[in-house]
Parts: C-alpha cells; structure tokens; sequence
C-alpha cells in the first residue's frame, strides 16, 4: 500500500497561496447574492472593484473606520497591494458584516487574508521573524495567525464555516499580547452556505456553531494550468487548493462532471483529475488535538470510461485501522447513478495518542479497478471532545 501524508496538520486552519491570475474565460458568473467582499486598506474614494473572477470588492472604510490604510508593494493581485494596520493599543478591533442574508442560524464561510508586503512592516516580536497575532469571530477566539515574512508574494488564508447568533458577525483582530504584534488584514469574506451541506448539517446535528478549515485540496496533475479553484467555478466561493501529483498516479477526463446532484455541490472541474494506487492508498492528517473532532469530506466521481457499471471498482475505508464503512463496500459508480457525476463519503473522528488520523482506501479483491479520490476536505470541529468515530453517507 502507498503511503501519502497528503493531509497536513489543520490546527492552523490556513492555505498558503502563490501569486497567481485568477482568470478563468468561458465560465459564466452568477450572481453574487449575500457576498461581501471587503478590500481593506483600499481608499475610502476607491470606487468598486470587479476583479478576474466576477467578484466586487469594496473598500473596507465603509464598516470599518480604526486602523491605517497602508500601502505594501506591487502585487499581481490587486487586492493585495494594501492592508489595514492595527497599531493601536485597544485591546481588539472588529468588523460586523451584515447584510440581507445574515440572520440568526444561518450559515456562513469567513475568509481573512493576508500578505506581510514586499518589505517589512515593522520588526515582529518573534524570534523566528514571523507575524503573531489573533483571530476572533463573535467574541470568541478563531485561531493564532502565524505569518511567515518571505519578502516575496506568497500570501495567506484563514477560512471557517459559522453559524450566525444575530443579524450580524463581527471578525476581530488583536495583539496575542499587550506588547505583541499589531495584527493587520488584506482582504475580507462572507460567503453564504446551505444548512444541507455535510460540514453545516453536521455543525446543526451537533450544536456546534463553527468548523475550522485546514485543508480543501483538488488532487490533479503535476502539469495542472490552475492552481485552484474558486468563484466562478464553486458558487460558494471555496477556494480548492490543487495538489499536483504524477500523472501516472492520475485519472483524467476533458468531459464535464456534474456536481448539481451531490449534497456538497463540488465544481465540476475537481473531479476531473482523482489520485489512485494500484494497491490502494493512505491519506495522514498529522499533528492533530487529541481529543478533538475533525471532519473529513472525501469526493469522488467515476471518470474512468472502462467502468460501466456498479461492482467494477468497490473499496473499503478503514480510519487508524478500523474498518469505517461497516455498511457495504463503497462504489461511485452505484452511489452517484452512473459515471461523470459526482458524490462524496464523510469520515468523522479523532486523532490517536500520537496525533494522527490515517484514513486507507484498500481495494477489495474481486474489484476490477483500485480506489481513487478526487478531492478531500478537513475540518476541525469547534469545542468537541468525543473520541468516538461516526458514520455519514453523503451521496
């Protein structure tokens, strides 16, 4: 069996990102109904700004009057060229997004970005040159920002899904300490979500009111023309971080695959790429909290032309070595009515005393094809600490 430690640790809940275009022609953009997208930094005059992705950005001066606008170095993505600066001694600083769709029990996805700027905004606290401050989300604490200064384009961040407790939510930064960093912020984002998603049904069932996201990783080739996936593509706006892998260790197709079915509504264009083994696979999240829960969203679609029918490629799913899908062997082609359409299986639990969670795809021998995966989410569930496993069955 090969082993890939393809999920990382999501105690950081955050996606490092290069520079790159975001331009993807031919995809028809839809409305962007209960989308807020604030450019912080931007001049208050700065009129709206559409960018490559059909998305409008407005300056942030309109929610938020604290802080300094500050301009940090040419970017290719414009967003990014300012930021607002908080070098003030309050002990935190808070936008409240609200809009027509922002209502109590509603859920959301909240996305703070960042980018330190082509030099040094001031000398960080830490030894280790990196930016320290935090993250809080209605009152509560949202995560330790940790910002690496590489003095080039890369650029950070941190997402979550919540639930709303009134008609607005309020993101805040602070110091991590009273004479800690001044935290500071690029962009900020509110996507609207359905309750009937996985991770926010399973955020209903539990009562818990927030899931922090660590990874949301495409597994295309090496060669891939994108380096991930967003708005247009996804009407939520997910960001899809491509994992390049070998060609040989692929499955492609140029036909489209249809997401509309399938409870998570994936963008089609990640589940034309999947990973596979001959022998079948393993998936480690390492470094998690143990006692914690994470959340686990595997998607699949059969794109393989020689699978034409149900029972050619079965496969178990096994979780620190217990068998998780007691029910019957999984088969994408029977769970998704057919091929190029899409579904996904959720796997739910907690780490073992070393802080791992492996997850094996193992191929069952009277199937004619091995285990694939085309796209894997991770979650770390707010404030849980059973250890037990659960089952989902998504569809």
């Amino acid at each position: 069996m090969t082993i890939l430690s393809l999920l990382t640790s999501i105690t950081l809940s955050i996606i490092v990102f290069q520079a790159i275009l975001l331009l993807w022609p031919g995809c028809s953009v839809r409305a962007q109904d209960g989308f807020i997208s604030l450019d912080c930094g931007a001049e208050p005059s700065s009129p709206t700004y559409t960018d490559n992705n059909g998305i409008d950005w407005v300056p942030d001066a309109s929610i938020m009057q604290e802080g300094e606008p500050v301009e940090v170095g040419t970017h290719s993505d414009k967003l990014l060229s300012r930021m607002r600066l908080f070098a003030g001694n309050a002990s935190k600083y808070c936008y409240s997004l609200s809009n027509s769709m922002v209502k109590s029990k509603a859920f959301f996805l909240v996305r703070a970005s960042f980018w330190a700027g082509a030099s040094p905004l001031y000398k960080p606290q830490s030894v280790d040159g990196s930016y320290r401050f935090q993250l809080l989300i209605d009152a509560d604490k949202w995560t330790d920002v940790k910002l690496p200064f590489f003095g080039n384009t890369t650029w950070w961040s941190h997402e979550m899904y919540v639930r709303a407790q009134h008609d607005s939510i309020d993101v805040c930064l602070a110091r991590s300490s009273p004479d800690g960093d001044a935290p500071f912020i690029s962009t900020l984002e509110l996507r609207p979500l359905p309750s009937t998603l996985t991770p926010t049904s399973y955020m209903n069932s539990t009562g818990r009111d927030a899931l922090y996201l660590g990874n949301r990783d495409d597994y295309t080739t090496a060669v891939a023309e994108y380096s991930f996936t967003r708005y247009p593509y996804d009407s939520f706006d997910r960001f899809w971080t491509s994992f390049g892998i070998a060609a040989e260790y692929s499955i492609i197709t140029n036909k489209s695959v249809d997401g509309t079915n399938s409870v998570n509504l994936p963008p089609g264009r990640i589940l034309q790429s999947a990973l596979t083994f001959s022998t079948g696979f393993q998936l480690t999240l390492s470094s998690g909290e143990v006692g914690r829960t994470y959340v686990f969203v595997l998607y699949f679609a059969e794109i393989n032309e020689s699978v034409t029918a149900k029972g050619q490629r079965t496969f178990n799913i096994e979780v620190n070595g217990v068998l998780y899908n007691t029910e019957e062997p999984i088969d994408v082609f029977d769970r998704a009515v057919g091929a190029y359409e899409a579904t996904s299986y959720t796997v739910i639990g907690s780490p073992s005393p070393n802080g791992e969670i492996i997850v094996n795809l193992t191929t069952i021998n009277s199937s004619l094809f091995p285990p694939f995966v085309a796209a894997v989410e991770s979650f770390l569930l707010n404030n849980v600490t059973s250890s037990a496993f659960s089952s989902s069955d998504d569809g």
